[in-house]
């Protein structure tokens, strides 16, 4: 046995098998770039972050009962944040097109920007004052609300397509 085939002898089928079972990688790649991000945020970001200021906002949530502004250096990076991850979602969505690789999962993460995106939006209106704090949190559940029916609808779609072809 050779991990968890059976070895026939014959070479070319072993090879056969392990070009086969060769990994997309860019769920691997995904993981190192949002490690990137997120050192970006904090290096481009941290020199206006104050840690005092941070903590501060934290304590005041249960003493306003609510949500509160949180500091303008927080909200800058968090937008960068939101924005970065979208772009990597939408990059990320064309690799798994132009490769073929895995439609619904390129559609998922269409849908995965989009959400970054209005993220970075309601953040930045909220920021704006735009938008109460109840509003925005609203706002976010509705999005997460679209964010999974989205994806449970391409999921289902292309598992039926798939039945269909089988």
């Amino acid at each position: 046995m050779v991990g968890l085939f059976k070895d026939t002898g014959d070479s070319r089928e072993s090879e056969t098998m392990s070009k086969n079972k060769v990994a997309f990688p860019i769920d691997a790649i995904s993981a190192g770039v949002f490690l990137i991000i997120l050192a970006s945020a904090y290096v481009l970001y941290s020199p206006h972050i104050n840690l005092n200021d941070i903590l501060s906002y934290f304590r005041d949530i249960p003493v306003h009962k609510g949500l509160i502004r949180p500091p303008q250096s927080i909200i800058d990076a968090a937008v960068f944040f939101f924005n970065s991850i979208g772009v990597w979602a939408l990059v990320v969505a064309g690799l798994r097109i132009v490769f073929q690789k895995n439609m619904p999962k390129a559609l998922g993460d269409v849908a995965g920007a989009c959400f970054s995106f209005f993220t970075s939006y309601l953040i930045t209106n909220y920021a704006s004052k735009v938008f109460n704090p109840e509003t925005a949190l609203a706002y976010f559940i509705i999005g997460i609300g679209a964010l999974i029916i989205v994806n449970a609808l391409v999921y289902f779609v292309f598992s039926e397509k798939q039945s269909y072809l089988s």
